[in-house]
């Protein structure tokens, strides 16, 4: 081989190996990303007290959900069913078919504010709670609910 096939040889190999790190740096980038959907929220809108506004704040930790929230506005000295139905809709919402993840205790000033942990969901791997909505609900109705949607950032729940 001449000198100038090496140099021709090792520019090729070099754009390729340039290209083949450009490449897998996309991919890692693209898992980050994914990988980084640590925060969601729901806004809960009111269904059947036309006063009550609430939101959930839900990060991840390596082996559970965190899930805070505040709610005002709910009947005083209450408690309410937490629920989690798939579907990322409130749209005829079955009761019969959520999944309970906590019980919500209005105070007499009929607020809410606490912090509950599940480990039977992620925000966005293994049964994802970002697929779903969260639902307020007394013994037979929904109450309230709200669509989980990813967050970018702090939410107003933590100032």
């Amino acid at each position: 081989m001449t000198r100038k096939s090496h140099t021709l040889l090792f520019c090729v190999l070099l754009v390729a190996a340039c290209a083949q790190t450009a490449g897998l740096q996309v991919e890692e980038k693209k898992s980050e990303v994914l990988d980084s959907v640590r925060l969601a929220e729901a806004q809960m809108q009111a269904s059947a007290l036309p006063s009550l506004k609430g939101q959930f704040q839900l990060e991840q930790m390596p082996n559970s959900v965190i899930v805070t929230y505040r709610v005002e506005g709910l009947r005083p000295q209450r408690s309410y069913r937490i629920l989690w139905t798939e579907g990322g809709s409130c749209q005829n919402v079955r009761l019969a078919e959520a999944e309970q993840l906590s019980v919500l205790k209005s105070d007499r000033n009929g607020k809410a504010q606490n912090t509950f942990k599940t480990e039977e969901h992620s925000v966005s791997e293994d049964r994802p709670l970002l697929a779903g909505a969260l639902v307020l609900a007394n013994v037979s109705q929904v109450v309230a609910c709200g669509v989980v949607t990813a967050q970018a950032g702090r939410s107003a729940i933590d100032k």
